[in-house]
């Protein structure tokens, strides 16, 4: 039986958990004024899992003029709206995010928030919190339709509680594809030829300084990929632009790309006197710029007296 707190904490399954505590209390309807405790904590629940859907979407640090968004549950609630969209395109987001979840082989619920669930949820917590209720409550009838009611938002409070949250795109090729999946453009099919062809792998990190973790099973890239690999540590990643950055020895290397050919990149080094990554039909050799300029025929001569003269790659 879960235990009733006299102090509020932050995270966010505290009160689904003193919601649950005072409804246990009730003895399913009996004791009417546990019900209203209940019902309190529960609608505290619904906005603190509000506030975590909001700042997940905000995606960015929070700033003094932001707090004007949860003075109330409404502006929460319109808020999420305006930052993610209508009802079908939240659907939408979070089934194209359990593809990626399925496939990656991370066994971890997420569910769909249904917003106007909650607000309704919310607006029926609200009422018991008013003087109305513990004037009608002593009908023994009413007692045990709260009771059930209460049940049935905490249950739906903990899975959400339970579930990975509202995840966040970052990278823009990921971003379009949704928007084209959301669109109905796209199917499951090309979200799992987009995965082959950049390769994806899923990490775990906690906001308590525990060390990082690797989880499910990585789609692992398709070789038909071109992919940079640094020289010095041997570091790769899959060349989608321009400017891939070796984190480690901040080298930066352009990519060049033509079918079939051999393309050059150049990973230039403080000095400018940094090894050279080369492509050669889907693998890559690299050898330092004295060796592969005696090595080099033409025309690729002239290439690399371009790139000397500052015609970057």
């Amino acid at each position: 039986m879960a235990q009733i707190s006299m102090q509020h904490k932050a995270d966010l399954a505290h009160h689904v958990r003193q919601g649950i505590a005072w409804l246990d209390q009730s003895a399913a309807g009996t004791n009417t004024s546990a019900l209203s405790y209940a019902a309190l904590e529960l609608r505290f629940a619904i906005e603190r899992l509000a506030v975590h859907y909001w700042c997940a979407l905000l995606n960015r640090p929070i700033e003094e003029h932001d707090l004007r968004d949860i003075q109330s549950f409404r502006r929460i609630e319109s808020r999420i709206y305006e930052l993610a969209g209508h009802e079908r395109k939240i659907e939408k987001h979070f089934e194209f995010m359990r593809i990626f979840l399925a496939t990656l082989k991370v066994e971890r619920p997420l569910h769909t928030p249904q917003i106007g669930r909650l607000s309704n949820y919310w607006h029926e917590c609200s009422e018991m919190c008013h003087i109305g209720w513990p004037l009608a409550s002593s009908l023994t009838e009413v007692g045990a339709a709260a009771f059930a009611k209460l049940s049935e938002i905490a249950e739906l409070l903990k899975l959400h509680v339970d579930s990975l949250g509202w995840p966040v795109l970052q990278e823009e090729g990921l971003k379009q594809l949704r928007a084209r999946f959301i669109a109905g453009d796209a199917s499951s099919d090309d979200v799992l030829a987009y995965m082959r062809k950049v390769g994806v792998w899923a990490k775990e990190t906690f906001p308590d300084g525990r060390p990082s973790r690797f989880i499910g099973e990585a789609v692992p890239l398709d070789s038909s990929a071109r992919v940079l690999r640094c020289v010095v540590c041997r570091w790769a990643q899959l060349a989608r632009t321009c400017s891939d950055v070796c984190l480690r020895h901040n080298l930066l290397a352009t990519m060049v790309l033509s079918g079939g050919h051999k393309t050059k990149s150049r990973c230039e080094s403080p000095r400018d006197q940094g090894p050279v990554i080369e492509h050669v039909d889907g693998g890559f050799e690299t050898e330092n710029r004295g060796a592969l300029r005696q090595r080099l025929r033409e025309p690729w001569r002239a290439a690399v007296r371009n790139t000397r003269t500052g015609n970057r790659w």
